[in-house]
């Protein structure tokens, strides 16, 4: 996790380069199920960091937007 200019992001290493944009990234995924807890997603690289996918930070507030949304 890190943060610049009160953005607070993520990096996986990767190579798969910007054609998997909005992939999700998942954590504790259940394997019968197949679902998991949506922590981030692929949205963007740095040039001078390559294989480095970068995506935003979800937490807290994330949840709460989400929840509102859905319960509409």
């Amino acid at each position: 996790q890190w943060k610049q200019n009160n953005f607070v992001g993520q990096g996986l290493s990767c190579n798969i380069g910007s054609a998997a944009a909005g992939s999700p990234w998942l954590q504790s995924v259940n394997d019968t199920t197949g679902r998991g807890v949506l922590i981030s997603l692929n949205s963007f690289t740095i040039s001078n960091v390559p294989n480095v996918l970068n995506g935003p930070y979800f937490g807290g507030e994330v949840m709460v937007a989400w929840s509102s949304a859905t319960n509409m």
